[in-house]
């Protein structure tokens, strides 16, 4: 990736996946190299599929919310963060989290 060859990095995580599937760093950085390779869905499903191998994986709690943020799935992002929270409730990426679901706390209220 840092070398600017995104799909072939997306093509090793591939084979380590083919190799271990519950590998949760892998599909975490293909949902990484997807959001670069401007394939947002792709990147919300590694990232689940990452969540579902490692239910601690806070990074990958995190960036699953920000991709349901700007997807408009603002409950979705909010329960994301929120596990992000109770995973690592002291990071500085804490403030973030909790910045983040007040946004979507008021997109997500009545216009008026």
């Amino acid at each position: 990736r840092e070398q600017g060859r995104v799909r072939e990095a997306m093509l090793y995580c591939r084979m380590a996946l083919a190799r271990e599937p519950g590998f949760a760093d892998a599909w975490y950085n293909l949902g990484d190299l997807a959001e670069v390779a401007g394939d947002p869905a792709l990147a919300r499903r590694s990232l689940q599929r990452a969540l579902q191998c490692d239910a601690g994986f806070a990074d990958a709690a995190f960036n699953l919310a920000r991709l349901h943020y700007a997807a408009g799935a603002y409950e979705e992002a909010v329960a994301q963060w929120q596990r992000y929270l109770d995973l690592d409730p002291d990071s500085p990426w804490a403030r973030k989290a909790r910045h983040g679901i007040a946004l979507c706390r008021q997109q997500m209220r009545p216009r008026q």
